[in-house]
């Protein structure tokens, strides 16, 4: 269903408005609105640019802002409505309510709201919660821009493919990662897959977009064979293995650092100090060394742990000023 009535009447136009405005006739309007006739592509794009909206927008094929909180406002409440054992193995409210948890001091949605399934029950109050706790993805172009499942879909189906990308992307937000930390498999993963897998399909992107249907085969299987190696590696995956791999994640990440420009020679004290930590299993301090690898210096990392975990890190931060000191005067 298209939404070129609904925007028509937003802005309180009647169609002899639009033919005045657009030079398309009242009667050829009405059949594109109640879709007895499609426009043409050329067609779309003059209404889009008419009403300020992008195509796909305007010919009903991604969700409005307005929709997509109806359906994450419903889901998460037909969700915490349910007993633990009634729900799907993917629990949507948990995941809000963790979140608003960890980046505010607010109560969770359903102690604050009621609901009762239907339209009218989507109050101010209510869009005001969504907005003030995800307003970043909601606003967020690629987020925006999802597109509907295909025209056989229902529309309960489009609201759980919804419900489900928008969950995913409140997971892998910087605060819902860092709280939840890495685990064996992620560790693993990162050892392996990370750097490859980013590559190859930013390289398959490019092929798909900008190059002959030719090389962009070639880029689509040789990403697919590598999708099937981590799904085999993944299906075969054992905890005693992860941790393993994690200890392997860091000594790689020692590696790249000593091998960066920010090493130097008066490092090597306190890198035998990570390494000794490491040694004695130190589950507390590895976790933290990787939930902080994406940090430009290890020893800055390992500062800042000493800092939040009550350890001696004077010493340290001092050798960290002299060091940066002396590279400022060489510059």
């Amino acid at each position: 269903m298209n939404r070129l009535k609904e925007l028509r009447n937003q802005r309180k136009l009647t169609l002899d408005d639009i033919e005045a405005k657009t030079g398309i006739k009242r009667g050829t309007y009405s059949n594109y609105e109640n879709n007895k006739t499609e426009p043409k592509i050329e067609t779309w794009q003059k209404l889009a640019n008419f009403f300020k909206v992008s195509v796909p927008y305007i010919q009903g094929l991604i969700f409005s802002t307005n929709e997509i909180i109806e359906i994450i406002n419903k889901k998460y409440f037909e969700d915490a409505l349910k007993t633990k054992s009634d729900r799907d193995n993917w629990f949507f409210s948990d995941v809000i309510d963790k979140y608003v948890q960890i980046t505010s001091n607010d109560l969770p949605l359903k102690k604050l709201y009621k609901f009762n399934g239907k339209k009218d029950s989507l109050s101010g109050e209510i869009i005001e919660y969504w907005f003030k706790h995800f307003k970043d993805i909601l606003i967020d172009p690629e987020f925006k821009s999802m597109k509907k499942t295909g025209d056989n879909q229902s529309e309960s189906f489009h609201a759980r493919v919804a419900a489900f990308r928008f969950m995913i992307c409140v997971e892998n937000t910087p605060q819902m990662l860092k709280e939840t930390g890495l685990t064996t498999l992620g560790a693993f993963y990162k050892n392996n897959f990370d750097i490859k897998e980013e590559d190859l399909r930013k390289e398959t992107i490019d092929k798909i977009s900008y190059y002959d249907l030719a090389s962009a085969k070639v880029a689509i299987n040789d990403y697919y064979e590598l999708i099937k190696e981590i799904k085999e590696k993944v299906d075969n995956f054992k905890v005693d293995d992860g941790i393993e791999q994690t200890y392997k994640y860091i000594k790689s990440l020692i590696l790249s650092y000593k091998n960066s420009n920010d090493y130097e020679p008066g490092d090597d004290k306190y890198i035998s100090q990570i390494i000794e930590k490491l040694k004695h299993d130190d589950i507390k301090f590895r976790d933290y060394i990787i939930n902080h690898d994406y940090e430009s210096d290890l020893l800055e990392v390992y500062s800042e742990y000493l800092m939040e975990t009550g350890g001696e890190y004077k010493e340290l931060n001092k050798y960290l000023v002299s060091k940066y000191e002396m590279k400022s005067n060489n510059f």
